[in-house]
């Protein structure tokens, strides 16, 4: 029953609607009163939590010799009420995507002070690259050094960023650290939606810097795992102002 208990919370069952319904269920047709007893809730809170549910189409009533009885929907009514509740959030999960440039683009309209905010060990370098994907990417400029990111993040990790990154159109340059691995990098560059300039040969640092939207993210591989998120146009401009600098200096 606590699966169930759990399942009613989520219908947004309060804690008494839920036991009366439970109560209701197991008793079958009864009066309002003896579920009342039953619960150990008194009667007139009894009557508007049956209202209530009667509402939300969970209860239904009948008289019996001119006494009113009340008794539950049969089980697979649960499983409807969740069905139409799955397709309702599929259906606002798709208008919330389609609205969310406009959204962000009224959100940044406040973006006054730069804001800062500091992430920790593995998972938390993984809300920052998730954090890319909640803010409309269309482009996103990237220092890296793929054989300190491979320390830290997985294959699987690797493939998941991609594979969101591509879905949502939004292509990526990348200047990446002199290292073995980038000809495997350039070779997939087309169908990955990427374009990558080597630096020069001197030029080495482990940690990773995205520049998207109006926030510049930077990921330490270090000895500590960290990583924080810049929240400011101007910061994020001139970032990526002397990336843009720097790739046309690059050779492709």
């Amino acid at each position: 029953m606590e699966k169930l208990k759990q399942i009613l919370t989520d219908l947004n069952l309060s804690e008494l609607e839920s036991k009366f319904y439970l109560t209701s269920l197991e008793t079958g047709r009864a009066s309002i009163g003896e579920l009342a007893k039953k619960t150990g809730i008194d009667r007139s809170t009894a009557y508007f939590i049956a209202e209530e549910l009667k509402n939300k189409g969970y209860l239904e009533e009948d008289y019996k010799k001119y006494k009113k009885q009340v008794f539950v929907k049969e089980p697979n009514y649960l499983l409807s009420v969740l069905k139409k509740q799955k397709d309702k959030f599929a259906q606002h999960e798709k208008e919330l995507e389609e609205l969310l440039p406009q959204l962000s683009a009224s959100y940044a309209k406040g973006d006054l002070k730069p804001v800062l905010r500091f992430y920790k060990g593995r998972e938390g370098l993984q809300e920052i690259r998730d954090d890319i994907f909640s803010t409309g990417c269309k482009e996103i400029l990237l220092y890296t050094n793929q054989k300190a990111s491979e320390q830290v993040f997985t294959a699987s990790d690797m493939k998941d960023f991609i594979k969101k990154r591509v879905k949502s159109n939004c292509s990526i340059k990348v200047l990446a650290v002199d290292e073995p691995g980038n000809v495997k990098l350039i070779a997939n560059d087309k169908k990955e939606l990427r374009e990558t300039r080597i630096l020069p040969k001197n030029t080495y640092f482990t940690a990773e810097t995205y520049i998207y939207g109006n926030k510049v993210a930077m990921l330490d591989f270090s000895n500590e795992i960290i990583g924080f998120i810049v929240k400011s146009s101007e910061f994020a401009d001139a970032q990526r102002s002397i990336f843009k600098t720097l790739w046309s200096f690059l050779k492709k």
